[in-house]
């Protein structure tokens, strides 16, 4: 008896690493994903439009992503110009992969230099969907699967959190 209670209490005591994870993902991390599937672009309508140089900005207490880009469009008869976009979104965990995406991107800021008001609509429409399409393909963080302790954490999720310009990932087995 006294034998199976030292062990339980040995058990008790372990590091039971194995069963949470809380994985900090810097935005540096983020940054160099975001660098490696830029630029995006796309041609609908005749417009054409490009977007390029992202940086992306976390800020503690929205525990929401913040990307903003360098944006080109361009039209038939020379229509066209450059400004800022700036694209909010949620972060979502696809436990099968380990991976992390940006789901749900929404326009925030649309700021163009010498494009006609009457087709920046179109084109915030385009940005949207241009932005939501290359973001369900490309993950912007993926756990490990030679950490251990990251491989073992993939199956569920508690929470995420923007903490310190960083993205905070509570993991559990269970």
């Amino acid at each position: 008896m006294k034998v199976v209670f030292v062990f339980l209490l040995l058990v008790a005591s372990c590091n039971l690493w194995a069963l949470g994870l809380t994985k900090t993902i810097q935005q540096s991390e983020i940054q160099q994903k975001l660098d490696q599937m830029m630029p995006l672009e796309r041609t609908k309508y005749f417009v054409k439009v490009k977007i390029s140089d992202p940086k992306i900005a976390l800020k503690s207490g929205q525990d929401a992503l913040y990307i903003e880009a360098t944006i080109t469009a361009s039209g038939p008869g020379g229509l066209g110009g450059s400004g800022l976009v700036g694209v909010t979104g949620d972060v979502e965990y696809r436990t099968k992969e380990g991976a992390f995406y940006l789901q749900n991107p929404k326009v925030a800021k649309l700021a163009f230099n010498d494009v006609p008001t009457a087709i920046q609509p179109k084109i915030k429409k385009s940005v949207e969907k241009l932005v939501a399409k290359a973001l369900k393909k490309y993950p912007i963080y993926q756990l490990d699967d030679t950490d251990m302790k990251q491989k073992l954490a993939k199956s569920t999720i508690k929470s995420i959190k923007v903490i310190d310009e960083a993205v905070e990932v509570e993991l559990s087995l269970f």
